[in-house]
């Protein structure tokens, strides 16, 4: 079984993955690269949807997700997920934590907590 908690803001998300051996953490940055076409905003919203879809493609193998993060990116790739045909990964979230700027230990701590609650941990 592979777990994840993914906490976000609209610059990088780190994941974190809970398997029965281990734990695993990566971070995904969003890139400022790309075809600059002189609208800003434009470009920044292509950003962040690649920056979504790139996510997306770490949580593949995911059982069950939590999706955490301060402000808004972590409803906005929520709703990526429905928007975007993602349905499958969609079903596995089990929620939506709103949580600041923290350690990571402070988000495995957080995910354990809930995972617990669902009772993901035996």
């Amino acid at each position: 079984m592979s777990i994840y908690a993914v906490w976000l803001d609209h610059d990088h998300a780190k994941i974190l993955n809970f398997t029965p051996q281990e734990l695993r953490h990566e971070k995904v940055d969003r890139s400022s690269h790309g075809h600059h076409t002189g609208n800003h905003e434009q470009e920044k919203k292509n950003q962040i949807q690649k920056f979504y879809h790139e996510l997306l493609n770490h949580l593949q193998s995911a059982n069950q997700i939590l999706v955490m993060g301060p402000g808004q990116a972590k409803t906005e790739f929520v709703k990526h997920m429905e928007d975007h045909h993602h349905k499958n990964l969609l079903a596995k979230v089990i929620g939506v934590e709103a949580i600041d700027y923290v350690t990571d230990g402070e988000i495995e701590k957080k995910a354990r907590e809930i995972f617990t609650k669902h009772n993901l941990f035996s």
